[in-house]
């Protein structure tokens, strides 16, 4: 069966599979109304972002530890910020998920409230920096449609 439109002819199938997914979005619990929940994406967790004039000629490396309560060094990842054309690209390995974009990383972990970040250049320290993180949680998408869950911060990488 073909639906024609003003200027377009749209498949049933092709109609019906758009219908069916805007009436099965989740719709916002607030009393009185029934609006349906927005589509922003949310990437819960601790974003941290490396800044600086950065040297082009050699990598850096970043080690990320949190710090326990007892307290102890527990390794988080470890990352490597490497001179590509005109900017730095971040690789990090970790068991911890993660996201990776140019000069800065996510780490998919809300529990991290105190964190070591040392940074190294040709073997010597540059940078050290002890960070607790301050999450904010909101509801992004609407009322009653899910909760994100962020922190951010940055370190300054001295030349």
């Amino acid at each position: 069966m073909i639906l024609k439109s003003r200027s377009r002819l749209v498949s049933f199938p092709s109609f019906a599979l758009a219908l069916g997914y805007l009436i099965s979005m989740p719709s916002c619990d607030v009393p009185g109304e029934s609006t349906a929940c927005t589509l922003i994406g949310c990437d819960d967790g601790l974003t941290l972002r490396f800044a600086g004039n950065l040297d082009r000629s050699k990598p850096y490396r970043i080690a990320i530890n949190t710090i326990t309560a007892t307290p102890e060094e527990v390794p988080v990842m470890t990352c490597e910020l490497t001179p590509n054309g005109e900017a730095h690209l971040i690789t990090c390995k970790s068991v911890t998920p993660h996201t990776e974009d140019f000069d800065s990383v996510t780490i998919k972990d809300n529990g991290l409230s105190k964190l070591h970040v040392v940074v190294t250049k040709a073997g010597a320290m540059i940078s050290e920096s002890t960070l607790q993180p301050l999450y904010s949680t909101k509801e992004i998408n609407g009322e009653g449609c899910g909760k994100c869950t962020q922190a951010s911060a940055q370190i300054s990488i001295p030349e």
